[in-house]
């Protein structure tokens, strides 16, 4: 009886072995025969899937992004020639493609002075400091600043890009516009999206031309030694200036006294008047 019931419990079990490795079979067979386009589909979805996924991708982007960087600098330099030191700036200039953003000289008695904004290729910044440091002259001071512009930069062009695209479902919006209150609305926006569009370019626009032409800010200039000649002085001539200084003055006062006459004989007329009533008064007595 034990024999009887151990030999259906193997038959049992072998069964059932059976039967999950005919599934397994089952499913491979199922899968084999999927249409070629679903199985291509999967392929796409996941390979799409790891591209967007794909951070080593998106960090070797990000090092391709190029940098803005904005240099600028001012010197001030006393030279011992300001025409030669002039010349050798402008042959600099034409050395390394620069230009002058303005220029200004300035004369006295005592200094004469060049105000020079000069506009350089980034790539020829470093170059043309350093041979105008190499040149003959006394750097008073200098100062050199760079500037990272790169977020800012391409936070701009993200933000342009997406109004670009706003502005290109509002012109489509507008063909679709049934109503006029609609259409004004819309009108409004399309607007508005182009101002903002317009403003963020030229922004962009300054930015490049800061980034690819950098500005240095250089004065050069030549000081005058100060000669002082003593005084003389000439005790004749003095004599002569004080008489003529005395003279000048009587004339004054002379105009002056003609100039008021009239009150002159209006206090003389009172004088008079006042003796002859005072010798009446004395006679009455």
């Amino acid at each position: 009886m034990k024999i009887l019931f151990f030999t259906i419990a193997l038959l049992f079990i072998f069964s059932c072995g059976s039967k999950s490795s005919n599934k397994n079979v089952a499913y491979k067979d199922a899968a084999m025969g999927m249409p070629t386009s679903e199985l291509s589909m999967e392929k796409e979805e996941a390979s799409s899937f790891s591209k967007s996924n794909n951070f080593d991708g998106e960090d070797k982007q990000i090092e391709q992004t190029k940098s803005k960087i904005i240099k600028n600098g001012q010197m001030n330099i006393e030279v011992d020639d300001i025409s030669t030191a002039k010349a050798q700036i402008d042959t600099l200039l034409s050395k390394y493609q620069a230009y002058y953003g303005n220029e200004q000289f300035d004369k006295s008695t005592y200094q004469s002075t060049y105000n020079l904004v000069i506009r350089v290729p980034s790539k020829n910044f470093e170059n043309i400091i350093s041979e105008i440091e190499s040149k003959k002259g006394d750097i008073k001071s200098k100062n050199i600043n760079a500037n990272d512009v790169t977020e800012s930069y391409y936070d701009i062009v993200t933000r342009l890009e997406n109004k670009r695209a706003y502005l290109k479902q509002y012109q489509v919006l507008l063909k679709k516009a049934n109503s006029i209150k609609d259409i004004l609305e819309v009108q409004e926006k399309i607007r508005r999206l182009t101002e903002e569009i317009d403003s963020a370019v030229g922004r962009l626009k300054y930015m490049d031309s800061q980034v690819n032409f950098s500005t240095l800010t250089l004065q050069i200039y030549q000081q005058f030694e100060r000669k002082f000649e003593p005084r003389k002085r000439h005790f004749g001539k003095q004599i002569s200036r004080s008489f003529k200084n005395g003279f000048e003055r009587f004339l004054d006062f002379t105009l002056g006294l003609v100039s008021i006459w009239p009150f002159i004989f209006i206090l003389l007329g009172l004088w008079f008047f006042r003796k002859k009533i005072n010798l009446r008064f004395w006679k009455r007595k």
